[in-house]
């Protein structure tokens, strides 16, 4: 997806390149649709404080000369307060403290962007970009890329204050690469709420990311809000999963996860109530590819919320090294209440490899799954079993192939089922649906993502 901010009638403020300390001065007369030009340079431990009103459809606009010209080092960052506000094109690299902060801003876009390996040398928690505010809404972070965190802290953050999230936060096409453990737990690469927030609508989407080797946390994205959709991203050999942890009526779908032959890579994990788990494409996975595990019955303000009227359907599980779904997991005394009024439906295992499910599904409804190509000591009565023709196409994706009528026989989930698959073709209300992620003889345009697909180079610098 290409992505282009119009400049129409838009206009050099200072006339020539300024040095990035003039900013907060000229942001106070900036006008919507007007332009701010860094001067090219390596800018070291320069510490900034933005604010302007700019217009959602008219912003104002800062950025550098020509991409990647304008570098942020040392113990530099930056804090933008305002609306209206587009950030284009900068380069925070190896910086000793958190590079970026949009507080309570509106309609802003951080675009086209660079955070490199910035990494305080006494692991010091530093958080990459934060979104943060209960009066922020309608922002965008987009065609980034986030590399090499090796300390703690999360890449990028989207955090409540005075009891409210940032509403419609969107994340899309960028690129998280290398995370690398640094301590026991904190370390996620996108983080969208607190516990403390999980009852709070945020509406925010992340969709058409890469990730590659995010590895810093068992939660690689970590849902700790209310009303979230994380769909299209592709995951590759990273060690976790996407984790609703907190909140309810979030969505994870059409994204894909390819385990690359990490050990601990995992698929979706599901805590809290009325989320929905659609059209995932998983395989190879280390860990779990789905996961509904138990709660808490008594209330924990950190704890794990039990797993409540969740609907997992149309997924497709390949070659899993752990369990494809594992119900009533990281059962104990504290977390004792099991799964309820759940339903798994429509969702494709292929194994041999795969444990198709571990743990009782009592609480849970199983119905219309099938399996193909299971050894016979995993087989499970509650899937049926087929001998399903697949192909493997140029992305190493297993698919339907031709004949494959059998896999017409899933179970009517109606108005609570998908409304696509995913392909991106529409799912019938009425006709018996096809199992797994994929419509049988879909054309494929949307495929797993490669890097070339997100991040700075994928859309133009205006």
């Amino acid at each position: 997806m290409l992505v282009s901010v119009t400049l129409t009638s838009a206009s050099n403020l200072s006339g020539s390149s300024i040095h990035p300390a003039a900013l907060s001065a000229l942001l106070r007369t900036a006008k919507p649709g007007e332009v701010l030009v860094i001067a090219p340079g390596v800018y070291r431990d320069l510490v900034l404080s933005l604010g302007a009103q700019g217009q959602p459809d008219r912003p104002i606009i800062i950025r550098p000369e020509s991409p990647g010209s304008v570098v942020f080092t040392g113990s530099s960052s930056v804090e933008l307060r305002g609306v209206g506000v587009t950030l284009n094109g900068l380069r925070f690299e190896e910086c000793t403290a958190s590079p970026l902060l949009l507080r309570d801003t509106r309609s802003c876009r951080v675009m086209n962007c660079s955070f490199i390996r910035c990494n305080p040398p006494d692991n010091r928690r530093t958080h990459w970009l934060r979104v943060v505010g209960g009066a922020a809404a309608d922002n965008r972070v987009d065609h980034c890329r986030f590399e090499g965190k090796t300390a703690d802290g999360v890449m990028l953050v989207v955090d409540g204050s005075d009891g409210k999230m940032p509403t419609q936060t969107r994340i899309d096409s960028n690129h998280f690469a290398l995370v690398v453990r640094a301590v026991r737990n904190g370390m996620e690469t996108i983080r969208l709420g607190t516990s403390s927030y999980g009852q709070s609508d945020a509406f925010s989407v992340v969709e058409g990311n890469l990730f590659e080797r995010c590895s810093g946390d068992a939660e690689i994205i970590s849902v700790k809000s209310s009303g979230n959709i994380i769909r299209r991203n592709t995951f590759r050999g990273c060690e976790g999963g996407v984790v609703l942890r907190h909140g309810y009526r979030s969505r994870v779908e059409s994204n894909y996860f390819f385990g690359d032959g990490v050990a601990r890579s995992a698929g979706i994990r599901v805590h809290g109530s009325d989320h929905r788990v659609f059209n995932n494409y998983l395989q190879g996975l280390g860990g779990y590819s789905l996961a509904l595990p138990n709660g808490h019955s008594r209330f924990q303000p950190a704890g794990h919320e039990p797993t409540i009227s969740a609907v997992v359907a149309h997924n497709t599980i390949v070659g899993s090294l752990g369990p494809s779904i594992e119900i009533g997991g990281e059962a104990s005394e504290l977390r004792d209440l099991r799964p309820t009024n759940c339903t798994v439906a429509n969702n494709l295992w292929i194994g041999p490899k795969s444990v198709l499910l571990r743990g009782s599904a009592d609480g849970v409804r199983l119905t219309g799954n099938l399996a193909s190509d299971v050894v016979p000591a995993r087989r499970q009565p509650a899937f049926a079993e087929v001998l399903a023709p697949l192909e493997v196409d140029e992305d190493a994706v297993r698919r339907p192939g031709n004949g494959v009528g059998v896999l017409l026989s899933g179970y009517r989930l109606g108005e609570i089922g998908p409304a696509d698959d995913l392909c991106g073709t529409l799912r019938s209300l009425t006709e018996v649906p096809h199992v797994g992620a994929e419509l049988v003889g879909c054309r494929r345009h949307r495929r797993p993502l490669k890097p070339a697909d997100v991040g700075p180079r994928s859309a133009p610098v205006d």
